[in-house]
């Protein structure tokens, strides 16, 4: 499973499909991805610089999340995926991919992602392509209130596999929206007319076909 709901010491770790254990080097992950090509496809070496910065800052966010930060900036180098607590810094409303492509009206990834920047406003959405779930992160407060058919919040004492910030369309696991800024999560009520309608749609589409 990509999310893991026990503790972290006595879970076996499945990170985009390869298991991993121990703890790694230290690693300024910044600084080795400066000069790849980001997904704002910067045309500048200033842009480049920009956009390198605020992944920098993204993935400074998240690793709060981290049980082992070390251990955490490893799992980014070797499987572009980390494992992060959720309930702290944010939760996860886990969604069926089929759910979120009746939503969006087509299964192209990077049409979802056009879709999920302008639905989201400026909050953020991966997708595992292994178990077929989309995952909306949301503040941590939802975990108590989330009853949305069709889909799961996961709060504390989940461990949820993390794509870094800016990878490409590509792998296991990868952002469809990216968040504007450190800490911009999704309104939970904009995901749940979104899980809502995409649901609707699914159900239409089916009472179609019969």
């Amino acid at each position: 499973m990509n999310d893991v709901q026990t503790g972290r010491t006595q879970a076996e770790v499945i990170l985009g499909g390869e298991r991993t254990s121990g703890l790694g080097m230290e690693h300024d992950r910044s600084a080795e991805y400066g000069d790849e090509p980001q997904r704002c496809e910067p045309e500048r070496g200033a842009a480049l610089r920009t956009c390198a910065e605020r992944e920098s800052a993204l993935a400074a966010w998240l690793l709060t999340a981290a049980e082992d930060r070390e251990r955490a900036r490893q799992e980014w180098d070797g499987h572009d995926v980390a494992l992060l607590r959720c309930g702290g810094a944010f939760a996860a409303v886990r969604v069926p991919t089929t759910v979120v492509e009746a939503a969006a009206r087509t299964n192209d990834r990077r049409m979802m992602g056009e879709y999920l920047d302008e639905a989201l406003l400026g909050g953020a959405a991966f997708i595992d392509e292994s178990f077929c779930r989309v995952y909306f992160l949301v503040p941590p407060s939802e975990c108590d209130r989330w009853n949305v058919a069709g889909s799961t919040c996961l709060g504390p004492d989940t461990f949820l596999g993390v794509p870094y910030p800016g990878v490409e369309h590509h792998g296991r696991a990868y952002w469809l929206a990216e968040m504007d800024g450190p800490g911009a999560l999704c309104t939970p009520d904009v995901v749940k007319q979104l899980v809502l309608n995409g649901r609707h749609r699914l159900t239409s589409l089916t009472c179609s076909l019969a």
